[in-house]
Order: C-alpha cells, then structure tokens, then sequence
C-alpha cells in the first residue's frame, strides 16, 4: 500500500484502550480526515493545535499514520489558559462547520494564520468574532450585511431569522437596528484578505451589537453546544 503525505491542524485526539490514540486532522490537501497513531513517538507531534506533516496509508475509515513531523506547535497557546480556551474553541468551530475528505485550502490557511495572530492578539473577544463570522463567510453560512435581503435597498436593521440586515420597509418585530460602524465592521470582516482581517478595532457599542449579532446567528444556524464556551465563560 502506498504512502501518502497531508499537512494539518491536529482538530482533536483521544486514547484508546491500548493507549494509542485517534486525531481528527483538518489537512490543506485532503479536508478533514481521521487517523489512528500507533506508535507513542509520534504522540508529541500529533497534540491538539499542531500544524504537522503526517505520512500515512489510507484506511477505510482510520488512515494509519507511519511517520510525523512537527511543523508549528502554538506553544503560547498551551501556556496561556484563556488563549488556550479561545483555541480551543476555535478547533470545535472547525470541527463543527467542516465535513470529512472536503478540501477546502482557503480555510486551512485562515485557520493556521489565525493561530499565529492569537498567540499575541490582546483583545481576544474581538479575535472570537472576528473568527467567527470570516469561518461562516468561509463554509457559506454567513448574514448578509450588504443590503436588505427582501428588496437589496439600503439597510440597518438585522434580524437572523431572515438572514441579514433589512430596510425600515421590511424590518419584523424580531429585527433590531444596528450602527453604520457595525454594518462596516462585518463587510470589512468578510472582504478582507486573510492577512488583514485582524487589523482594526471597534467601539463598545460596536463590540457589544457584533457579540449579539454573532452569538444569535450561530445559535440559530449551528445546533451545536461548544465544550470550550462554557469554560470561557468562568475565565
């Protein structure tokens, strides 16, 4: 059976009884795969937030890894309890948004990048909606924030029942207005290049509205309880 080669970001792993251990890996090459790792050599190289280059033999539904090299370890991210929690969460995000063998390159440098940019990034609730809007932006589950998604006119009152921003003409009872500063914020987010996107700050009333707005949209969107939130929310 012939080797073949991926590198990626370790998603998450865990023991078996053998105390071996299966990772979820978000490659550049392959999408999402699964691999079982046997040999305890390759256990400091395949740890959660790793950027590793894997060798491997194809599976059915475990690909077998045979050798392991350890390209990036985000060491500042395991030394730093709250940093360590917003990465964590950020892998569940991943992990939650993204399906098995589905390639998409894009998103693998967002998320790589976006690990380098969180190992010194001060304001870490601004990071978390950052991310999380670009990733949706990315998967093609974002609001629109352009215009009225009823009739394309100017816009300013979101609602995330009906996907995005509407015009006082449209507006629901479930809508709210939000501040020009916000609507600019998201179309920042979701136009700029990669290495960018982290490049600007916001008000509290625009920190405060975006918070909203993103924690509404994935809840409604996302039938997922993330682990890593909770854990933030005690921090």
């Amino acid at each position: 059976m012939s080797l073949m080669k991926c590198n990626g970001i370790i998603l998450k792993e865990s023991k078996t009884k053998d105390e071996d251990k299966i990772i979820r890996v978000f490659t550049k090459e392959y999408g999402k795969l699964s691999f079982y790792v046997k040999d305890k050599k390759h256990n400091a190289a395949t740890n959660i937030f790793s950027v590793v280059e894997i060798m491997f033999t194809e599976g059915e539904n475990l690909h077998k890894v045979k050798s392991t090299y350890q390209i990036e370890s985000f060491y500042n991210l395991r030394s730093d309890i709250e940093r360590f929690t917003y990465a964590s969460y950020f892998l569940e995000f991943i992990d939650e948004l993204t399906e098995e063998n589905n390639k998409d390159e894009t998103l693998f440098n967002f998320l790589c990048y976006s690990f380098k940019k969180l190992e010194a990034y001060n304001d870490l609730e601004l990071f978390k909606i950052i991310f999380e809007m670009r990733v949706l932006k990315e998967v093609g589950i974002y609001p629109n924030f352009f215009s009225c998604t009823q009739c394309e006119k100017d816009a300013l009152n979101f609602d995330v029942f009906k996907g995005g921003v509407l015009c006082n003409n449209c507006k629901t009872e479930s809508s709210f207005e939000i501040l020009k500063s916000t609507q600019a914020a998201y179309i920042y987010i979701l136009e700029a290049k990669i290495k960018d996107v982290y490049s600007f700050k916001v008000s509290d009333g625009v920190r405060m509205e975006m918070r909203k707005i993103n924690d509404r949209f994935i809840k409604n969107n996302i039938e997922k309880e993330f682990k890593s939130l909770k854990f933030l929310g005690v921090l």
